[in-house]
């Protein structure tokens, strides 16, 4: 039997064909050769990708003493600057949101003018270049608020409208083609050995959900975000638990957040709703330290937690705090995965390091 947090069914598979085609889309539309290096855009002298590389062996080595039955294989990824860039220009979230707020015509919420001063401050922090990956308390409320009363399906639009932005100061580079080739190598590496992956994302899930899905191949069920309130046309007293759903009632986007999925909140999250210990984590700050506590508390298989460090200010990627990350990692055990050191490309249409 698996390490259970608590009971669940059984899981189904992903699309692995669709993983793998999506893959090969984003490197440029070349076929990997038989044999050929699953971590390619890995450097060779990577220490954290030999440690994943022999982790894997051993997990897949069926008889030896590091094996994984593959229903126990369970890595999780945070998102925003693990598996998707959030200084490229900004985290996703907040593009979307002064698109919304700043944008789009017939923008009408009683915190209008709140919402657009926020807006055009983050709007003034990107052109700048002072933009802050986090968010405050305030500013989520806000955003949670400027998407109210949209369908989801219009909601999901403009997370598309947002995506083929093309960044600024990149040419050519799409918002949406700002996942990390590197990481994506990984999704797919570890999907191939029977691994099932989760994202575990303090993002708005839907949206979140949305990305991930289109990225990784991955079923819907297996990203797991912060939760906004939704609701549905027929309900105008917002009391869903008294009224059913009636045929044509559109499901709509909520005002307020209902959960915050960052931080510990991460760590009951996969016991709520996965119910299972990870094997492998991937982050990129302290706040995916929850996970990775679950990962050194799984009582069947020791595990590894991978934390990526924006150290790359040559490639536009580094936070100032990043020297400071790499002593935590140190000191509790975590791997360092350099973006400098570590990487030969980072987004779609790079140039590849030699």
């Amino acid at each position: 039997m698996a390490g259970r947090i608590n009971d669940r069914g059984a899981w189904r598979a992903g699309a692995a064909l669709l993983a793998a085609l999506l893959l090969s889309l984003a490197l440029g539309g070349c076929q990997a050769r038989p044999g050929a290096d699953p971590l390619s855009l890995w450097e060779d002298s990577s220490a954290a990708k030999s440690r994943l590389v022999a982790f894997v062996g051993a997990a897949t080595d069926e008889g030896g003493p590091g094996y994984i039955p593959p229903e126990e294989r369970i890595a999780v990824f945070d998102l925003d600057g693990t598996l998707l860039s959030e200084l490229t220009p900004a985290n996703y979230f907040k593009m979307l949101f002064i698109h919304r707020a700043t944008e789009r015509p017939g923008y009408v919420r009683p915190v209008e003018r709140r919402s657009q001063r926020r807006a055009l401050e983050l709007q003034g922090q990107i052109r700048n270049g002072k933009a802050n990956p986090a968010f405050d308390a305030t500013t989520v409320a806000l955003a949670s608020d400027a998407f109210a009363g949209l369908t989801v399906e219009d909601y999901l639009r403009l997370v598309d409208e947002v995506g083929e932005r093309e960044v600024p100061g990149r040419p050519g580079l799409r918002l949406r083609d700002t996942f990390f080739l590197p990481m994506l190598e990984v999704v797919s590496y570890l999907r191939g050995q029977g691994f099932r992956i989760y994202v575990l994302s303090g993002s708005e899930r839907l949206m979140a959900r949305h990305l991930a899905v289109g990225a990784l191949g991955i079923p819907p069920a297996q990203v797991i975000g912060s939760d906004n309130e939704l609701a549905y046309s027929g309900d105008p007293q917002g009391n869903p638990s008294t009224h059913p759903l009636g045929a044509g009632e559109r499901l709509l986007m909520g005002g307020k957040v209902e959960r915050s999925n960052i931080n510990a909140a991460k760590a009951l999250a996969l016991a709520r709703e996965v119910g299972e210990y990870p094997v492998l984590a991937f982050g990129n700050s302290p706040g995916d330290s929850s996970v990775a506590t679950l990962v050194a508390a799984n009582p069947r298989h020791p595990g590894l937690s991978f934390m990526i460090i924006a150290d790359d200010p040559g490639r536009g990627l580094e936070v100032r705090e990043h020297q400071k990350f790499r002593a935590d990692c140190e000191r509790e055990g975590w791997i360092p995965v350099s973006i400098k050191a570590d990487w030969k490309a980072i987004f779609k249409g790079d140039p590849v390091r030699p």
